[in-house]
């Protein structure tokens, strides 16, 4: 059926005969104005519900900005057979949905309302995805929502100010196997009350955490994996740490330390910082962040690590080259992402350049070659900055697109899809 076309009765017919049955996933497509009228008149045809019985992935986007005509869509496709749910608005990126400051804002009880309908409609939901805007009036009702789903397998939420009220409420999943979400702390917030609550919640909860995925400030996001790791969990094998703020190296030397509790577990790891640069786009860098290898070592004795990505500006020294690579046999991913506004002359490229050798030759020990199995990324961003007008905005933008596949790549198993993982 075109796009442009009305729908008929025949064609619904034809549908639900023989396609419908056959659909296990349903994305909306983004930025399509047709898909509203098309979903309306097929509301006025009265289809047969839910209209893909078989369903078992629902990625749903806010259409309309009006939550009655949502509400109605996405009743369409909602059942019990459901068993991953991701909702999103076209403007919020699915890796950061905090960072979109003009989506637009729902009506607070039509979206109470239909929060709570989700649970009633998909009960059986194993995987939530919420990239929507941090808005307060949200908070209470998705956490209600979670409260209601307890065979939750993979939880994926925007950022709050209060990661207590979330883990409270997460921890009533006896099923967590993967988590992810932003603590969005005030400017200057001291996070000491937030580490004392932390007391509160049963390290127990997530004994069958698999991935642990945080974009927060370094020195919490330690608190965190200080506490969860006391009851050492067994299952834990991907862990991502997302950083806005600069952070010093012993910061970064304090969440290896904790990290390599995890051990010869440790399949996946990512430590990314974003901001390396100065407002007036001419210093990124300087010798008291630069990452070195003493502050990365502990995580050395992660024996069993396949990916390593570490978004801080690293110097890696040529005598370190042969412990490393002894010490990560496995290794298969690597990625360093060097934030420097680079002039091919100067030393900084030069360094860049050596980095490249280092890497390539001491972790992978070999040629790279175009195998999906054998990925050397070493990002020499901001080449061309001092020649490109960039506002502070646009710049967090491009970082944030280079860092997108970081969460979910990692928070994605290798077998995530034969085990039915969705996100």
């Amino acid at each position: 059926m075109n796009s442009m076309e009305k729908p008929s009765q025949i064609q619904l017919q034809r549908l639900e005969a023989m396609y419908a049955s056959r659909a296990r996933a349903f994305s909306l497509p983004p930025g399509n104005i047709h898909i509203t009228s098309i979903l309306d008149d097929i509301l006025l045809l009265q289809p047969k519900l839910p209209l893909l019985p078989n369903l078992i992935t629902l990625n749903w986007n806010e259409l309309s900005g009006n939550m009655a005509s949502d509400e109605a869509y996405a009743a369409l496709f909602m059942h019990d057979g459901v068993r991953a749910f991701k909702i999103m608005h076209d403007s919020v990126s699915t890796a950061f949905p905090d960072l979109v400051q003009h989506s637009p804002a729902w009506d607070s009880a039509r979206r109470i309302v239909f929060f709570g309908h989700i649970s009633e409609r998909m009960p059986n939901l194993d995987t939530l995805g919420v990239f929507l805007r941090a808005e307060p009036d949200l908070k209470k009702p998705l956490l209600e929502l979670i409260g209601t789903l307890p065979r939750l397998r993979i939880v994926i939420l925007p950022g709050f100010s209060d990661p207590i009220a979330v883990f409270s409420k997460i921890q009533d999943c006896c099923d967590l196997e993967q988590v992810s979400f932003s603590i969005d702390l005030p400017y200057r917030y001291q996070p000491t009350s937030v580490v004392t609550q932390l007391t509160s919640i049963s390290p127990l909860a997530f004994h069958k955490l698999e991935a642990l995925s945080l974009s927060c400030g370094l020195g919490l996001a330690s608190s965190i994996l200080r506490h969860l790791f006391s009851h050492n969990p067994r299952r834990l094998i991907n862990v991502a740490m997302v950083s806005e703020l600069k952070k010093t190296p012993f910061e970064v030397q304090k969440l290896c330390e904790i990290t390599a509790q995890v051990g010869n577990r440790l399949k996946k790891l990512c430590l990314v910082g974003l901001q390396f640069y100065h407002p007036s786009h001419t210093s990124y860098v300087s010798s008291e962040n630069v990452v070195h290898f003493e502050d990365i070592k502990p995580i050395v004795e992660c024996s069993n690590l396949e990916s390593f990505e570490l978004g801080y500006p690293f110097d890696l020294p040529w005598q370190e080259k042969g412990s490393i690579a002894l010490a990560w046999p496995r290794l298969k991913n690597v990625g360093f992402y060097v934030f420097y506004a680079i002039n091919p002359e100067d030393t900084n490229a030069v360094k860049v350049r050596t980095l490249r050798l280092i890497i390539q030759k001491a972790l992978l020990g070999r040629n790279i070659s175009d195998s999906k199995e054998d990925i050397l990324s070493i990002h020499n961003t901001f080449n061309s900055i001092n020649a490109f007008p960039m506002t502070h905005a646009l710049v967090r933008v491009i970082m944030f697109l280079q860092l997108l596949h970081l969460i979910f790549v990692l928070m994605l198993p290798d077998s995530s899809q034969k085990s039915g993982k969705v996100l």
